[in-house]
């Protein structure tokens, strides 16, 4: 009010969109997902507390055990990652939004429909599917690894415990004592990349590449997906509960 005509009429160019002479101003955008630089703003949501992947990967709607993702902030199974899937739906009613695919270990936000790419979530897609060399698996072998799980106790790769899914404390017992022999080390922690493996073969890997884990979240694991291959193997002769 109290400057000149000339101060006015300077003040409303620079607070133009455009300066001076149509010359843009730098926009205060945010980022998009694929730019350089991108937090996703619901990584804070992830419960890692809640996290549990040694069950049987199968969608809690359609029982599917197809194109399934993890929920990273409840933990529950879901099918599908498109547009009335759901893995989709449960984003939008419970507002839960980071989903990781089971298979792939790639981890998208629900339902906006990008990937998530940041260093943080590398312990989780770790404890997911871990991975050793044979470098790895000769220290181990020689000197476990002492660990901490998230709620702080203190533990020793390889010495955690089996959950005993009712009944099947003969089975921890047996992998317990198969776990100890180095041969079936030195075989069993490298993924097995043959395609005839059969589903014991595979899920006994995958049950003792768990229990070396020394990212674990938790000091025990659960053989529930080994079990049920030695389910449908046996034609339930051996089953949870018998």
């Amino acid at each position: 009010v109290h400057g000149t005509l000339s101060e006015c009429l300077f003040f409303f160019a620079m607070a133009a969109p455009e300066g001076p002479r149509g010359v843009k101003r730098p926009a205060s955008e945010p980022l998009h997902p694929l730019d350089p630089g991108f937090v996703c703003p619901y990584l804070d949501t992830i419960d890692r507390a809640s996290l549990d992947f040694d069950f049987e990967k199968l969608c809690t709607v359609s029982l599917t055990n197809l194109n399934v993702y993890g929920c990273l902030v409840c933990g529950k199974y879901f099918h599908g990652r498109a547009k009335g899937s759901p893995a989709f739906n449960h984003s939008l009613s419970s507002g839960h939004h980071i989903f990781i695919n089971l298979e792939t270990g790639q981890v998208y936000c629900l339902p906006d429909l990008y990937e998530v790419r940041d260093p943080s979530l590398a312990d989780i897609k770790y404890n997911l599917n871990p991975t050793y060399s044979r470098e790895n698996i000769d220290t181990f072998t020689k000197a476990p690894v002492k660990c901490r799980s998230l709620e702080g106790y203190e533990f020793l790769a390889g010495f955690v415990g089996l959950n005993n899914l009712k009944r099947t404390d003969y089975l921890n017992a047996a992998v317990q004592s198969l776990c100890r022999i180095p041969e079936l080390l030195q075989h069993y922690m490298l993924p097995l990349q043959r395609p005839q493996a059969r589903p014991i073969s595979l899920r006994f890997g995958e049950l003792l590449r768990k229990m070396w884990n020394p990212r674990a979240f938790k000091r025990q694991v659960s053989p529930h997906e080994l079990m049920q291959a030695l389910t449908l193997k046996s034609g339930k002769r051996f089953q949870i509960g018998h």
